[in-house]
């Protein structure tokens, strides 16, 4: 695939599908937008025209990607360690992540791990040869298979959403996954390592990374200012929502409480969606939102549907403002 200009790559379009409209991500797009003017480490390489790469610590990149299906853009981050080079998450797969990350790392080897199971964060996982995962992870990844893009295009094979060519999807082949305890360290040489914490909350076996020696903390789809979606609970629809019982509040707020207890070892989270570089003095902020929803569940500040895009019913989803960072998402079936 020729280079594309990023508008044209971006250029998703508002469509009803099952029921549901998807459109643009405009948070993202106003965050990028006044991103890529203040920070002028982007680079696109011609081996993934797809992603865009920032350099924004002396070892970190953030490779940034639309989402196939319009759920919001999302990152997956890359640290080089003095031996080994560890990928957090791996998106659609759409443009050959492994030739670019490869070429970052100088072909050092690869650590890849997921934050968690979603669409937007594992379906490129199949690029690699081995992926890494909390062990409440592991079936809804050995439940991939070929069919996993078919939903982002029409009967006539048309993209719904973002336009890219299907050829740069990968082919689909089964890989290795290695599930890890809570606390699990990954050694990347030299005494540099990263740990991940599990959360829970968004997905059971949701994690973070903790980058202690550039004092990150990679908080996946758990602590975003584009919706903090922890309470959702497991969808109501799915009669194989393994481990559901660690999807909500409760879960999430012991684990924050957990990952608390390091806040002096980072200052600052570098998320999935939306905007890098929060500071980690949100923690409590979090906290105290949790207790109050938990307290009152009542005390929400508005209320939204949603529906999946794979034909599931809608459902209703409380939304509280966290001061300082967005919202709270969660449903009476995620406290």
């Amino acid at each position: 695939m020729g280079k594309k200009d990023w508008k044209e790559l971006s250029a998703l379009k508002a469509v009803k599908h099952n029921g549901v409209t998807r459109s643009r991500d405009f948070t993202t797009e106003a965050y990028m937008e006044e991103f890529r003017k203040f920070n002028r480490t982007k680079k696109i390489y011609d081996i993934d025209p797809y992603v865009e790469v920032y350099h924004l610590r002396d070892n970190v990149y953030s490779l940034f990607t639309e989402n196939c299906d319009a759920g919001g853009a999302v990152f997956m981050h890359l640290i080089i360690g003095p031996e080994k080079a560890l990928l957090i998450d791996t998106a659609y797969g759409l443009g050959d992540t492994k030739a670019l990350v490869d070429g970052l790392t100088g072909n050092k080897p690869l650590i890849v791990v997921n934050t968690h199971n979603h669409c937007d964060h594992a379906y490129g996982n199949c690029r690699f040869d081995t992926v890494y995962c909390h062990k409440y992870e592991l079936p809804y990844l050995e439940a991939q298979d070929s069919h996993i893009w078919d939903y982002l295009f029409d009967e006539n094979g048309r993209c719904r959403w973002l336009e890219f060519d299907r050829a740069d999807l990968p082919e689909f082949k089964k890989y290795q996954i290695v599930c890890f305890e809570d606390m699990h360290v990954f050694d990347l040489g030299g005494g540099y390592e990263i740990q991940a914490v599990w959360l829970g909350g968004h997905t059971p076996g949701h994690c973070g990374y903790l980058d202690k020696q550039n004092r990150i903390f990679f908080s996946g789809d758990d602590i975003v200012s584009t919706g903090t979606n922890v309470g959702v609970g497991p969808n109501p629809n799915d009669f194989n929502s393994y481990f559901g019982e660690y999807m909500n509040i409760t879960t999430f707020r012991s684990n924050l409480i957990k990952l608390m207890a390091y806040q002096d070892q980072f200052d600052t989270i570098f998320p999935q969606h939306g905007p890098v570089g929060l500071s980690g003095d949100l923690l409590p902020v979090l906290l105290t939102s949790c207790d109050e929803i938990l307290e009152n569940p009542e005390s929400f500040d508005y209320k939204m549907e949603f529906a999946g895009l794979k034909g599931e019913a809608s459902i209703e989803i409380k939304q509280k403002f966290i001061p300082g960072l967005g919202v709270f998402s969660y449903t009476d079936n995620g406290l």
